[in-house]
């Protein structure tokens, strides 16, 4: 999990200012210098790492909550 965790933080971090970008395009600022890149990169950061962070580990918490996984290596070789 802290594997997880660490490597959606740092891709998160480099995700950012792309992100700021798409979102830039979808509201038709496309003229956007940038220093203002640069200043809406700042300013988002934290949300979106809290929300690419906090996504994956609500799905993972979930999936290994939700998986029965036995770790009984005499079931996989027995004879019925």
């Amino acid at each position: 999990m802290a594997i997880y965790f660490a490597s959606d933080f740092v891709a998160s971090l480099v995700k950012t200012p792309f992100e700021v970008r798409k979102q830039l395009i979808q509201l038709y600022n496309h003229n956007v210098g940038l220093k203002d890149i640069g200043y809406l990169t700042r300013i988002t950061t934290f949300p979106l790492v809290l929300r690419d962070v906090l996504f994956r580990q609500l799905m993972l918490n979930f999936y290994y909550l939700t998986t029965d996984i036995e770790h009984r290596p005499a079931l996989k070789y027995t004879i019925p």
